[in-house]
């Protein structure tokens, strides 16, 4: 299914630039087109695939979704509701992803250990942890870790259009 939804996505970004291609000539703003067709690729779903927990001594991780697939609903929720708790925290998280999952903690990648330190702050960690049980609908403990997440293409442009999104407060529609 995964490999089907990225081919899916690697033809809508094909046609997405062809047809900025086909409007070049006749635009009244040259570049018009191209970001037009930036912002269709930015706005294309892709999901996120972790690995599944390796079985062995540690209990089953049966509360993450979909058994080891964190999808960007999940993580875009978890983002939407600790907002209200405190910005500054859902900015250091929108720097963050989910790296995987090890005995029923989820793993979440931060880029530096300024975002390590935020993120283990007490009060903090208290409202990450209350969100993410929240969003799972389940009591969960998560633990950061530095980590330099590996993105495909989609990913990035997707991350992009995130967080344009969230800078500029509002929806794209193209």
């Amino acid at each position: 299914i995964i490999k089907n939804k990225e081919r899916l996505f690697s033809q809508s970004v094909i046609s997405s630039f062809m047809k900025a291609y086909d409007h070049l000539k006749n635009a009244a703003v040259p570049q018009l087109p191209l970001e037009v067709a930036v912002l269709e690729v930015l706005a294309s779903p892709s999901p996120i695939v972790i690995p599944a927990p390796q079985p062995g001594p540690s209990k089953s991780s049966s509360w993450i979704p979909d058994r080891g697939v964190w999808d960007d609903k999940a993580w875009e929720d978890v983002l939407v509701k600790i907002r209200p708790y405190n910005h500054s925290l859902e900015a250091v998280l929108r720097s963050c992803f989910v790296a995987g999952v090890e005995a029923d903690k989820l793993v979440i990648g931060v880029p530096f250990k300024f975002h390590l330190e935020k993120l283990n702050d007490a009060k903090n960690y208290a409202a990450v942890k209350k969100v993410l049980s929240e969003v799972v609908g389940g009591e969960i403990d998560f633990e950061c870790r530095i980590a330099k997440k590996e993105v495909t293409a989609a990913e990035k442009s997707k991350e992009v259009g995130k967080k344009a999104k969230a800078t500029f407060s509002g929806d794209v529609n193209v």
